[in-house]
Protein backbone atom coordinates (compact mmCIF):
# COMPACT_ATOMS: atom_id res chain seq x y z
CA UNK A 1 0.00 0.00 0.00
CA UNK A 2 1.34 3.54 -1.12
CA UNK A 3 1.61 6.13 1.91
CA UNK A 4 -0.72 9.33 0.22
CA UNK A 5 -1.18 12.45 2.26
CA UNK A 6 -2.85 15.89 1.01
CA UNK A 7 -2.75 19.01 2.87
CA UNK A 8 -5.31 21.59 2.09
CA UNK A 9 -4.98 25.07 3.64
CA UNK A 10 -7.91 27.36 3.08
CA UNK A 11 -8.33 30.76 3.70
CA UNK A 12 -12.31 30.98 4.52
CA UNK A 13 -13.57 30.46 0.59
CA UNK A 14 -16.88 28.81 1.36
CA UNK A 15 -17.63 27.75 -1.77
CA UNK A 16 -13.89 26.44 -3.07
CA UNK A 17 -13.94 24.69 0.13
CA UNK A 18 -17.28 22.87 -0.05
CA UNK A 19 -16.14 22.04 -3.68
CA UNK A 20 -13.60 20.28 -2.38
CA UNK A 21 -15.29 18.72 0.23
CA UNK A 22 -17.65 17.16 -2.24
CA UNK A 23 -14.78 16.07 -5.11
CA UNK A 24 -12.59 14.83 -2.13
CA UNK A 25 -15.91 12.90 -0.23
CA UNK A 26 -15.89 10.61 -3.15
CA UNK A 27 -12.37 8.90 -3.03
CA UNK A 28 -11.89 9.62 1.08
CA UNK A 29 -10.60 6.12 2.26
CA UNK A 30 -8.90 5.58 6.17
CA UNK A 31 -6.08 4.59 4.24
CA UNK A 32 -5.32 8.22 3.08
CA UNK A 33 -4.03 10.68 5.16
CA UNK A 34 -6.30 14.32 4.62
CA UNK A 35 -5.80 17.19 6.41
CA UNK A 36 -7.52 20.74 5.89
CA UNK A 37 -7.14 23.39 7.58
CA UNK A 38 -9.67 26.55 7.05
CA UNK A 39 -8.33 29.62 8.42
CA UNK A 40 -11.49 31.49 9.33
CA UNK A 41 -11.45 35.13 9.67
CA UNK A 42 -15.42 35.10 9.21
CA UNK A 43 -15.05 37.61 6.22
CA UNK A 44 -13.34 38.89 3.17
CA UNK A 45 -10.26 39.87 4.56
CA UNK A 46 -8.15 40.51 1.89
CA UNK A 47 -11.41 42.35 -0.02
CA UNK A 48 -11.18 44.51 3.86
CA UNK A 49 -8.15 44.98 3.48
CA UNK A 50 -7.83 46.00 0.21
CA UNK A 51 -10.79 48.34 1.10
CA UNK A 52 -9.39 50.10 4.53
CA UNK A 53 -6.16 50.50 2.56
CA UNK A 54 -7.03 51.82 -1.06
CA UNK A 55 -10.41 53.16 -0.40
CA UNK A 56 -10.49 55.02 2.87
CA UNK A 57 -11.78 51.94 4.46
CA UNK A 58 -15.06 52.11 3.02
CA UNK A 59 -15.97 48.96 3.31
CA UNK A 60 -19.23 47.15 1.38
CA UNK A 61 -19.54 43.24 1.59
CA UNK A 62 -16.88 41.63 3.59
CA UNK A 63 -18.66 40.77 7.17
CA UNK A 64 -20.04 37.00 6.09
CA UNK A 65 -21.51 37.45 9.37
CA UNK A 66 -21.81 33.65 11.09
CA UNK A 67 -19.51 31.17 9.49
CA UNK A 68 -20.45 27.32 9.15
CA UNK A 69 -19.88 25.41 12.23
CA UNK A 70 -17.05 23.43 10.03
CA UNK A 71 -16.19 20.66 12.43
CA UNK A 72 -19.57 19.69 11.96
CA UNK A 73 -19.91 20.09 8.55
CA UNK A 74 -16.79 18.08 8.56
CA UNK A 75 -18.37 15.18 10.20
CA UNK A 76 -21.09 15.13 7.48
CA UNK A 77 -18.48 14.54 4.79
CA UNK A 78 -16.90 11.41 6.89
CA UNK A 79 -13.74 13.72 8.27
CA UNK A 80 -12.87 14.31 12.32
CA UNK A 81 -13.70 17.63 13.27
CA UNK A 82 -11.15 20.29 15.23
CA UNK A 83 -12.24 23.72 16.53
CA UNK A 84 -8.36 25.27 17.24
CA UNK A 85 -6.80 22.37 17.58
CA UNK A 86 -4.18 21.85 14.65
CA UNK A 87 -2.29 18.97 16.62
CA UNK A 88 -5.00 16.77 17.31
CA UNK A 89 -6.31 17.30 13.26
CA UNK A 90 -3.01 16.45 12.56
CA UNK A 91 -2.43 13.60 14.85
CA UNK A 92 -5.65 11.92 13.84
CA UNK A 93 -5.71 8.81 11.95
CA UNK A 94 -7.51 9.23 8.23
CA UNK A 95 -9.09 12.75 7.19
CA UNK A 96 -9.40 15.63 9.42
CA UNK A 97 -10.46 19.13 9.24
CA UNK A 98 -9.74 22.21 11.73
CA UNK A 99 -11.03 25.19 11.78
CA UNK A 100 -8.05 28.01 12.93
CA UNK A 101 -9.98 31.44 13.87
CA UNK A 102 -8.70 34.10 12.56
CA UNK A 103 -8.90 38.18 13.53
CA UNK A 104 -11.13 39.30 10.76
CA UNK A 105 -9.16 42.77 11.24
CA UNK A 106 -5.46 40.80 10.50
CA UNK A 107 -3.77 41.63 7.22
CA UNK A 108 -2.73 39.52 4.92
CA UNK A 109 1.21 40.54 3.31
CA UNK A 110 2.73 40.82 0.74
CA UNK A 111 0.01 42.05 -1.23
CA UNK A 112 -0.02 44.08 -4.47
CA UNK A 113 -1.84 47.62 -4.88
CA UNK A 114 -4.51 47.40 -7.51
CA UNK A 115 -3.18 47.76 -10.95
CA UNK A 116 0.41 48.03 -9.28
CA UNK A 117 3.53 45.71 -10.88
CA UNK A 118 5.10 42.75 -8.93
CA UNK A 119 8.05 44.90 -8.04
CA UNK A 120 6.11 47.44 -6.14
CA UNK A 121 4.59 45.03 -3.57
CA UNK A 122 3.34 46.03 0.24
CA UNK A 123 4.82 44.14 2.69
CA UNK A 124 7.73 42.22 1.16
CA UNK A 125 9.95 43.62 3.15
CA UNK A 126 8.40 41.70 6.08
CA UNK A 127 9.60 38.50 4.25
CA UNK A 128 12.94 40.05 4.33
CA UNK A 129 12.50 39.88 0.47
CA UNK A 130 14.56 43.42 -1.21
CA UNK A 131 13.49 42.99 -4.91
CA UNK A 132 10.88 41.00 -6.02
CA UNK A 133 10.95 41.44 -9.69
CA UNK A 134 13.69 43.08 -11.61
CA UNK A 135 13.12 42.13 -14.88
CA UNK A 136 11.63 44.65 -17.70
CA UNK A 137 8.06 44.64 -19.25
Amino acid sequence: MTDISVSIVNTNNRELLLSCLESLHASLTPEIAVEIVVLDNASLGMVRQQQDMFWDGRRTAVALGATPDWPSLAASFGLAGYDGDLAAALAAPGPALVRVPIDPESDCLPMFRPGSAVREMIGAPVLGIKTVWSGSR
